[in-house]
């Protein structure tokens, strides 16, 4: 019987090794190909056919969002799990929704992880309970990525923020109250789920708007 072919795409070495030596003892499956950024991920798709692809969201150069856009477009025909550091969240169903086969954070276990790439090899679709939770929540309401629901001015905002500049900056740039710029950030924050600006960059780069 022909071993699944899995192709790891993950910027850190220590996690490709360990999820290389985790493959090693199934003799079902074996790695084909290991990938540190995006940026030739799909060029090698094409050129070594591969069963399943462990992408990681934080790659540098190209990120794993952008990595799915076009393993979408141009019709790979490869299934992807994502494999982030980041929560099963709406963001996690938003890529089921948009080609992924599955979305497990890094701390699931390794057994998990086993049964995650072998379902979506044979055809299927690997959700958690943690994701089929969310999914029974939200029903088949479309979802979107939390910084699409920003208003016209909070997006011009946080395009700002995103690149480093500071509320002074961004209010002498739009012509306003630094006060109204920190409410719109306060507003922003509340609609990403974040903390803190570094917060507000770090989910920049989790759905690829920063590389």
């Amino acid at each position: 019987m022909r071993r699944i072919r899995v192709v790891l795409a993950d910027d850190h070495a220590i996690v490709r090794h360990g999820v290389k030596k985790l493959i090693e003892t199934q003799p079902d499956l074996e790695v084909v190909g290991e990938l540190s950024d995006g940026y030739n991920v799909v060029e090698f798709l094409e050129k070594n056919p591969s069963d399943v692809l462990l992408l990681d969201l934080s790659l540098p150069r190209v990120s794993g969002v952008e990595c799915l856009r076009r393993i979408k477009s141009r019709g790979v025909p490869v299934r992807v799990i994502v494999l982030s550091m980041y929560p099963e969240d709406q963001l996690a169903l938003h890529l089921l929704r948009e080609g992924a086969s599955g979305y497990l954070s890094k701390d699931r276990s390794p057994s998990e992880l086993l049964v995650a790439i072998r379902e979506v090899a044979g055809g299927g679709q690997y959700l958690t309970d943690t994701l089929r939770a969310l999914e029974h929540e939200v029903g088949s309401v479309e979802t979107v990525l939390p910084h699409e629901s920003l208003t016209p001015r909070e997006s011009q905002v946080f395009q700002r923020l995103i690149v480093g500049r500071t509320v002074s900056d961004i209010a002498a740039e739009l012509d306003l109250n630094a006060s109204t710029v920190s409410n719109h950030v306060a507003r922003i924050k509340e609609k990403l789920q974040a903390q803190s600006v570094g917060d507000i960059l770090r989910y920049a780069h989790r759905v690829g708007l920063l590389t």
